[in-house]
């Protein structure tokens, strides 16, 4: 009976583990879904762009309709074969209209528009998997080294007098008093033998490892900004960089937004035809700015980036 119970005891355990590794793994999610959101920046939409960006991340492709002269974002699912560009022909598209869920099969390009994350249609939350798990298991690592490398002793005794002796000789050592107690042999079997009363379960000198969990997050939080175009111009070793090296990384890292971008604008195109809008897209401010620097040039002087562009236009006439 008490083996089914430690067995239920131990299984409860690690089901509260596995419970908090995935909720710790979700506000990776929502802190990479709520950057990466701001990537790109739609203007004249007639909707919301919140609910379609959130689709982008979780599935790479959502849906544009319009019922009734309103706009639904839709989560759509490709049915049949694809058309010869390798998009879908036809979907099923699931969106809220008053708390009503409703589904509907439309033709893509005729009665619906998709907006695809990437070329790939590629999910966000797909392509970080492998980086919240490792962000996750490292944050459960310096957790526990946290705990066992805290200088805390454990003190082993043969029976409970032994026990109330120890507790009250650290408490007057707490309150800075001095302890006596009367002895019967107390502890005599091990201060004969000069053997510790101490049991070493934890190590304070391993506390020196935590920088190296510490450097192993910056890294795996580098190869995600990197990923996303903010490189933060650090190889991963503990060692001097060279100006190629950094630079080299800032080229690599506007691969996916530049192909974000691009899928952006081409639903835009899409979108205008349809429905007869002018929605334009463009970096967002951080992105932006950041693009400006590397390029010297801006993806759309609007409004929102008039002062960095502005600055950058005056500066490339004034070359000329």
């Amino acid at each position: 009976m008490n083996y089914i119970k430690d067995l239920n005891k131990a299984s409860k355990t690690l089901k509260s583990c596995v419970i908090e590794k995935i909720e710790r793994k979700d506000i990776f999610n929502i802190y990479f879904q709520n950057f990466i959101s701001n990537i790109i920046s739609l203007d004249n939409l007639p909707f919301s762009d919140a609910s379609a960006k959130e689709i982008l991340f979780d599935t790479g492709m959502c849906g544009i309709i319009k019922e009734n002269n309103k706009y639904f974002v839709c989560k759509v699912m490709p049915k049949g074969l694809p058309r010869n560009d390798g998009r879908p022909n036809v979907v099923q598209a699931f969106w809220i209209n008053e708390g009503t869920v409703l589904n509907k099969e439309f033709t893509n390009d005729v009665d619906i528009v998709l907006w695809y994350n990437n070329t790939a249609m590629l999910a966000d939350k797909d392509l970080l998997n492998w980086l919240t798990t490792a962000l996750t298991e490292n944050d459960v690592s310096i957790d526990t080294n946290i705990v066992f490398a805290r200088y805390n002793n454990v003190f082993r005794v043969s029976n409970d007098v032994e026990k109330q002796q120890l507790e009250a000789a650290l408490n007057n050592i707490i309150c800075g008093k001095v302890g006596v107690f009367t002895s019967n042999n107390t502890l005599s079997d091990l201060l004969d033998n000069e053997k510790s009363i101490t049991i070493p379960i934890t190590d304070v000198k391993q506390s020196d490892k935590l920088q190296y969990l510490e450097h192993f997050n910056n890294g795996l939080m580098n190869r995600f900004y990197r990923i996303y175009g903010c490189p933060l111009n650090s190889t991963g070793k503990m060692a001097q960089q060279t100006e190629k090296e950094i630079s080299g990384f800032n080229g690599s890292s506007w691969v996916l937004p530049c192909n974000m971008l691009k899928e952006a604008k081409e639903f835009c195109e899409r979108f205008n035809k349809l429905y007869n809008e002018n929605v334009t897209c463009h970096f967002g401010l951080v992105h932006e700015m950041l693009w400006n620097q590397f390029t010297t040039d801006c993806t759309l002087n609007n409004s929102a980036n008039s002062d960095e562009c502005g600055e950058v236009e005056g500066e490339k006439n004034n070359a000329e």
